[in-house]
Formats: C-alpha cells, sequence, structure tokens
C-alpha cells in the first residue's frame, strides 16, 4: 500500500501549526506566572508595606501601581481581575490585611474596573487612562466596602459621616497611585527601548 508523502507547503503549514500552538502555551503559561506572581506582590504589599498615613484609601499609592502594571505586564485582557481576586483570596485565607473573606469582592472589582479601562490597546498609553483607571478601582473597593458594612449591620449615620471625607482620600490616593504605575511603565518602556537598539547595533 503506497503512502503519500507530504508535500513541501503542508509540511510547512503543520510546523506553523506545531509551533503556533506552542507559542500559544508560552504566552497563556506566561500570563498565569505575572497574574500569580503580581497577586502575591499586592497581598504581600496591603499586609506589611506600612505608610505613617492614617488617612483612608492611603494603600493605594502601592497597590494601585502593582495591580496596574501587573494587569499590563501580563498582557491579559482579564488579568486585572484575576490579580484582584487571588491577591483577594491570598489576604482571605491568610489573613494578611485583616480584610479575610471581605478582601475577595473588593479586590475583584478593582481588578474588573481597570480591565474594563484598560480594555482596548490605546488606552494603556494615555496616562489620562491609567490614572482614571487608578482612581476609579480605588474609589470602587471604597464602595464596596461601605456595601459590605451596610449588609453586615453597620449603622447608616457611621457610613455617611466619613464616607465624603473618605471618597475624596480614597479618590486622591487613587490618582496618586495611577501616576506611579503609569511613571513605572513609561520608565520599564524607556529600558526596554534601549536595549533594544543596542542589540541592533550589536547584531548589525
Amino acid at each position: 500500500m503506497r503512502t503519500e508523502t507530504p508535500s513541501i507547503s503542508q509540511r510547512i503549514e503543520k510546523d506553523a501549526a506545531v509551533l503556533s500552538g506552542y507559542e500559544h502555551l508560552k504566552g497563556w503559561l506566561y500570563s498565569v506566572a505575572v497574574i500569580a506572581c503580581f497577586s502575591v506582590f499586592v497581598a504581600l504589599s496591603k499586609g506589611y508595606l506600612r505608610v505613617p498615613l492614617h488617612i483612608p484609601g492611603h494603600s493605594a499609592i502601592y497597590v494601585i501601581p502593582l495591580l496596574l502594571v501587573g494587569r499590563l505586564a501580563s498582557k491579559n485582557r482579564f488579568g486585572g481581575m484575576g490579580i484582584g481576586c487571588l491577591s483577594g483570596g491570598i489576604m482571605a485565607f491568610t489573613g494578611i490585611g485583616g480584610g479575610f473573606l471581605l478582601a475577595i469582592p473588593r479586590y475583584l472589582l478593582m481588578g474588573v474596573v481597570i480591565d474594563l479601562l484598560l480594555w482596548k490597546e490605546w488606552t494603556r498609553e494615555n496616562m489620562t487612562v491609567v490614572v482614571v483607571a487608578g482612581a476609579f478601582a480605588n474609589i470602587a473597593k471604597f464602595l464596596m466596602g461601605m456595601v459590605i458594612a451596610t449588609l453586615i449591620g453597620i449603622p447608616a449615620f457611621f457610613i455617611q459621616l466619613g464616607m465624603t471625607y473618605s471618597l475624596v482620600t480614597h479618590l486622591a490616593f487613587g490618582v496618586a497611585g495611577g501616576l506611579v504605575a503609569f511613571g513605572a511603565l513609561k520608565a520599564v518602556r524607556h529600558v526596554q527601548k534601549g536595549v533594544t537598539k543596542r542589540s541592533q547595533r550589536t547584531t548589525g
């Protein structure tokens, strides 16, 4: 029985399909690794980084940059959601930050907001959008905390008493965190461009 030998074009197509599958798997593993690493960073920063500011929402100075940079570094449209959910889960089940199970919905919502605002590729290069994403994510965390506080029975009077002040401080620190994140991203891109130019000169 005679077997047909694949033509050169068929072999090329087969090899290309194998390489494409390999690249897809490599990209997926990279994305998962980045999300996992930044989730740990967010949880640890919340638990162990201390800034001598007794102001609501000040943790956004280091949490928001980690969420934003992690989301963009993962190259995954749902990277923010993944980092938010996983970091919240780490905090919930290890007791880091004292949030326990309430940390999961709060940080998950932060990730969702970031994913929605950075959904389009052009938004990731825009400082205004990145800063707004940081601000809205921090406000979303605060509002989710208010909803949870209401559900567990904290009197509305005490919630309303500090709501305006806390909303403003969460907004301000969210903006600050967004600016830090954008600055870090610009610095990384500048270094990458420098490395690329040096490699081109070497190979050229």
